[in-house]
């Protein structure tokens, strides 16, 4: 209370009034609201939530499927691809199976069709001759197909057991590891191998050719037989007519039978030791690759120089 011998300040005093009662059910109906907004605010979060997962749901599988329908797509191409290939180029016995059963249905809708005519019966039996011509003609084609493909496959299956005749040794070592050793066998087939390759390429030059021939001629001299006679006597035959001038055409079947010959010198253990592992028995010795004694062999080699 201000006096005169008192000084109070009353710069920062504030007036304060008081306001309307609050009472106990009013602050619990508070509450309540409160409580109310906060449930309807997490209600709607959870329901977000919901809808953002049923659409991301969605859209996965809207990709999912376009993947899955893709991948049938790409799935069912192929195997009209390879239908079509099969076709064009068989290669395996269910190749020529499946051509074979395609030849016979179309056959039996055609002579469904053909009975289907009203036509006489010399008419049914011109277009079954007809018929039958066509028939003979698609399976001569197919055979045809079927000596291309053996033929393929004979030399795929040549050239994998070549080169794995000449690939290097894989051993186990104690930790576990595979090492590749290189022994004196797959020493030798590779050399033999890489001398057979040069002899079925074509398109090289003629003096690329004289120096395979060389190569296989001094080769296979190292050993006097039949077999190894008879490919010196090849090798000198195709360099004589490639010195006449002779055109490739010609020496196709000379290069064919030098090939064939210098392969079975290949798979022949006694020449090439590597060929052993790959023989499905024991091969006896016969009369192609029987050694002549030395002296046929000296009186050999001064007539064949």
């Amino acid at each position: 209370m201000a006096r005169k011998d008192l000084y109070i300040d009353n710069h920062d005093d504030k007036i304060i009034t008081s306001q309307a009662y609050f009472t106990t059910e009013e602050l619990l109906e508070l509450k309540r609201q409160k409580a109310l907004a906060i449930q309807c605010f997490i209600r709607q979060c959870f329901a977000w939530r919901k809808v953002a997962a049923y659409y991301h749901a969605k859209r996965t599988k809207a990709r999912r499927d376009a993947a899955a329908k893709a991948l049938a797509e790409k799935k069912l191409k192929e195997e009209e691809e390879d239908r079509i290939r099969r076709r064009l180029n068989p290669r395996t016995k269910s190749d020529f199976t499946a051509l074979y059963s395609e030849l016979r249905e179309w056959r039996h809708n055609q002579e469904k069709a053909i009975r289907g005519l009203n036509a006489s019966e010399e008419e049914q039996s011109q277009l079954m001759k007809e018929l039958l011509a066509k028939e003979v003609k698609l399976m001569q084609t197919i055979d045809k197909l079927r000596q291309r493909a053996n033929s393929a496959n004979k030399q795929e299956a040549i050239k994998a057991r070549l080169e794995l005749m000449a690939s290097p040794k894989e051993w186990l070592t104690d930790q576990g590891d595979y090492i590749e050793v290189v022994t004196p066998y797959t020493t030798r087939a590779s050399e033999l191998v890489q001398l057979y390759n040069g002899l079925r390429l074509r398109k090289i030059p003629v003096e690329q050719r004289i120096d395979v021939l060389l190569n296989v001629k001094f080769t296979v001299k190292e050993f006097d037989c039949l077999l190894t006679r008879e490919i010196i006597t090849l090798c000198n035959r195709e360099n004589d007519m490639i010195n006449r001038g002779r055109s490739t055409t010609s020496l196709n079947g000379l290069r064919r039978r030098l090939e064939n010959l210098f392969l079975q010198f290949i798979e022949t253990p006694e020449f090439n030791p590597g060929a052993k592992n790959f023989q499905r028995a024991p091969a006896a010795t016969t009369k192609l690759t029987k050694i002549f004694p030395k002296v046929q062999t000296e009186l050999w080699t001064r007539k064949n120089p």
